[in-house]
């Protein structure tokens, strides 16, 4: 997954079932669509998600979406402390969101 360097807006990119780990990054990049694009995390077999809030953005990855949202907010939370509140279904709003989640086809 990839973002971009200093941008006010989120653009993400992302890329799975990739051969090799360059191939995969290229992808990423490319598919972020702006200059200053880097990637954030690389992931083999399993889900890469991608969350934000006002304070900040992160990604992380684990086996299944679940595990990679929780682990993305988990990320968030060293930014903004607030954020896993998001996770919990908390109704003291941390404005954290989740933008993207991409698995590889072999994901549990």
């Amino acid at each position: 997954m990839a973002k971009p360097g200093r941008s006010s807006a989120i653009s993400a990119g992302a890329s799975v079932d990739w051969p090799s780990y360059d191939e995969a990054q290229a992808a990423a990049i490319e598919n972020c669509a702006v200059a200053d694009c880097t990637v954030m995390i690389a992931w083999a077999n399993g889900c890469g998600a991608l969350v934000y809030s006002d304070d900040g953005v992160a990604a992380a990855s684990g086996p299944n979406r679940s595990e990679a949202e929780r682990a993305a907010y988990r990320r968030l939370a060293e930014i903004t402390p607030t954020a896993p509140l998001a996770s919990f279904g908390s109704s003291d709003l941390s404005g954290a969101k989740v933008s993207q989640v991409v698995c590889t086809s072999n994901a549990r």
